[in-house]
């Protein structure tokens, strides 16, 4: 109802979605899964695994798909902000969002710089993100990871 109304909306990687957003907020799993036995049995025992569990590795399995998602849907300067594990991967997210880049054919295949090298065929890559930033939770700890979406 007027210029200032939000809409909310809940949706996994695993739904299709038409449109575009303003922003997206997302608390993925990204705990690794070799720390997965050590959590707090508060947390371990009463969340469900697959809300808690990021994967092998750092435990980034989830971060990909979503702000894959949100340089496809998210409109000129919509913003992102993602919890991460803090720390070394908040860092990783930061920098794998810094050079995410969308391709300026036709095509607009994007590409994740943790997965793919530069295609020579393509002169004019263009970063999708501006003004990345980690951000500090109530302890002190870089935490959250903001993006806006750049101008076309």
């Amino acid at each position: 109802e007027g210029e200032d109304a939000a809409q909310v909306s809940a949706s996994s990687s695993s739904n299709k979605y038409s449109g575009t957003l303003g922003g997206v907020v997302s608390n993925p799993p990204y705990i690794p899964r070799r720390d997965m036995a050590g959590l707090q049995p508060e947390v371990g025992k009463h969340e469900p695994h697959l809300a808690l569990c990021g994967g092998d590795g750092q435990g980034m399995d989830a971060f990909l798909p979503i702000y894959k998602g949100a340089a496809r849907y998210l409109v000129n300067g919509g913003f992102l902000l993602l919890e991460t594990n803090g720390g070394a991967q908040a860092v990783e997210v930061a920098r794998r969002i810094r050079e995410f880049e969308e391709k300026s054919d036709e095509s607009s295949s994007i590409s994740d710089p943790a997965t793919s090298s530069r295609d020579p065929e393509n002169k004019s890559p263009r970063r999708v993100f501006v003004d990345v930033q980690i951000r500090k939770d109530l302890r002190g700890l870089g935490r959250f990871v903001s993006a806006r979406k750049g101008t076309c």
